[in-house]
Parts: structure tokens; sequence; C-alpha cells
């Protein structure tokens, strides 16, 4: 795996042809999915443009703010042809769809190369979208890199929806520069981890150490009141739950 830049767009619209990019948060990896460079820059819009009221408070930003804080689109592209260089895979959720494409249209706008076209691409959307039967180790390993990564489950296509979901935050807390051990993705509050065997344990509160599977033996009750009660983050919680499944088929 060589480096690779993980790339994300807000807009005044969805018209890639005629809407404007406002925002755009760029993090790039090494070849071991460290994070090498991290950045968010608000983009002026052409005179006359302004987001709408609907357009404002799904980016969680005011007109007046982008005019204070963006900065000239070209001056963004020198700054993103720098981070850009020596990458050799671009990382999107929907961005084939969307993102690359918008981005392809306003850089032809200002006469600018847009670059990205050079680049590998890993659609995270598409890749869960375009697979009915797919296994986590695949779809995590789509989006860090790398194969440290154990699969937990399969999934059928009425899982998806709930796989994306999951895995869109997952991107959106990369691209915003949270440092996510693939180690342990298995659990984003630290609940969990992977032993010196590969299986999961708990890694902190009453079963600490103790085997996932051992606890759904001995302890269940404890597992369910946890989970009722929004104790763990919801990739735990998913994680859990979708061993617990694997353990009931086992049995």
């Amino acid at each position: 795996m060589g480096k690779r830049l993980y790339f994300k767009v807000k807009t005044t619209g969805l018209d890639v042809m005629s809407d404007h990019i406002v925002n755009v948060d760029v993090l790039t990896t090494d070849h071991e999915g460290r994070i090498l460079n991290k950045i968010t820059r608000n983009i002026l819009l052409p005179e006359g443009v302004e987001m709408s009221d609907e357009i404002c408070a799904y980016n969680m930003m005011t007109n007046d703010v982008l005019r204070m804080t963006g900065i000239p689109f070209e001056q963004f592209m020198n700054e993103f042809k720098i981070l850009a260089d020596d990458c050799d895979t671009l990382v999107t959720y929907n961005g084939e769809s969307f993102d690359m494409r918008i981005f392809y249209e306003q850089c032809k706008r200002y006469g600018i190369n847009p670059i990205i076209h050079k680049y590998q691409s890993i659609d995270l959307f598409r890749v869960y979208k375009e697979n009915t039967l797919f296994d986590f180790t695949s779809v995590f390993n789509a989006l860090v890199g790398g194969d440290k990564i154990e699969g937990i489950n399969r999934f059928t296509q009425k899982e998806i929806p709930n796989v994306m979901s999951i895995l869109e935050m997952h991107t959106l807390m990369i691209i915003r520069g949270f440092e996510i051990n693939p180690i342990i993705v298995i659990s984003l509050d630290g609940s969990l981890r992977k032993n010196e065997n590969g299986d999961i344990v708990f890694a902190r509160g009453k079963h600490v150490n103790e085997l996932l599977t051992v606890v759904f033996k001995n302890d269940l009750n404890y597992i369910k009141y946890m989970l009722e009660n929004h104790f763990y983050d919801d990739i735990t919680a998913f994680t859990i739950k979708t061993a617990y499944k694997n353990w009931q088929s086992a049995k």
C-alpha cells in the first residue's frame, strides 16, 4: 500500500455542473496507514453566490463565517497539489458520483489541472453498494489499507445500509483527523481489544481481559444491560452484536 489521500467536500448543492465547493477536508497517510498531513479549508464563493439557509444548516456554517474564514480556490489548489504530490490512491465516500465530479468541474471553471484523475480511486460507497455479500475484512481494509484487520462477520444485501452508515461515520472521523488504529477498529471507545491470539476481549470494566465469548456464556445480562443503556459506541455495539450472532450459530 502506498500513500493515500482521503478527500471530502461540502458544497452549495448537488449539481456538479453549477454548484460550488465551500469546504474541503484532505488527509494523507503513509504506506502503513499513519496520518501524515490533514487540512480543512473553507473556500470563498464567487461574487454574488451564497449558500441557502438549508445548505448553511446542513454544512453547519453561515455565509458570514465563510466570507471571514474562506480562501480563494486557487490558493487551496496550490496547497492541495503539494499534499497530494506523491500519493497514489484517492479514498472517498461516494466521491466517484459526487465529490470528484464537482471538484473536477470547479477546477475546469478556474482553468486548473484537477490532478485527481492520476490516482487509483477507492470509493467506499461503491465498494459496499456493489457487493451483495462481502466480509468485514474487505470493508475495513478498503478503508484504512493494509491487511491487519480480521473480519468478524459476513453481510447480506439487507444489512448493507447499516454497514454503510457505520463506514461513512468512520471515514469522516479519519478525514477529520482522528487517529484510528486499524488494529482496534472493532471498538472506537476502547472497550474491546484483540488479545495475542487474535480473540476479542474486554479492555476495561467488570470483565477486563475476559474473552467476549466467555462473557456471553457466563454473564450475558451484563452485556445486555450495557447495550440497552448505550454504554458503548456504535461500532463497539455492532461488534458485540455480530460476535454474539456468530457465537450462537457456532453452538
